[in-house]
């Protein structure tokens, strides 16, 4: 006898990466078919510039996934970042992240802003001050927002 809706997922995915001087750039394309025969595309795009000083990404992409529970979720997502090394020890940035999820039975968007300063102790260790300010809307409730404001001590070892 037969159980609940289906939400099995396959996916044929396509992809390009290609480096022009300071720029890196890939792309993604692919096809998915559900078990009930509905089909989305998805795909992602990213470019990366590095220079001596400056480093810029900017990602976007669309996701389809089983829900779990006899649908899909489609996910639309955009991010960015940009750092500027103001010296050998300091670095400071900007951060941008902006996400819809799309379901049968919700839809929401959440946007975080962000800028950050970071001071490095010595190879490994770095402070880092930062301020995000948050916003999610949808899903049948009202609109939420916060504000952060932020310290952190970081650890970073390349040899992880």
């Amino acid at each position: 006898a037969g159980g609940g809706p289906s939400s099995r997922l396959a996916t044929a995915t396509l992809g390009l990466n290609w480096t022009a001087g300071y720029m890196d750039w890939t792309m993604q394309a692919s096809q998915s078919k559900g078990g009930g025969g509905n089909s989305g595309l998805q795909g992602a795009a990213s470019v990366q510039y590095t220079g001596q000083r400056a480093q810029l990404v900017l990602n976007a992409d669309r996701q389809v996934s089983s829900s779990g529970l006899g649908g899909f979720v489609k996910t639309d997502h955009m991010r960015g970042s940009w750092s500027y090394a103001l010296s050998e020890q300091s670095n400071t940035g900007i951060d941008f992240d902006w996400r819809k999820n799309r379901s049968i039975t919700i839809n929401n968007i959440r946007m975080t802003t962000g800028v950050w300063l970071q001071r490095n102790l010595n190879p490994f260790w770095g402070v880092r001050t930062y301020y995000q300010h948050n916003i999610i809307k949808g899903g049948g409730v009202e609109s939420a927002s916060s504000n952060i404001l932020g310290f952190s001590l970081d650890y970073t070892n390349s040899d992880f």
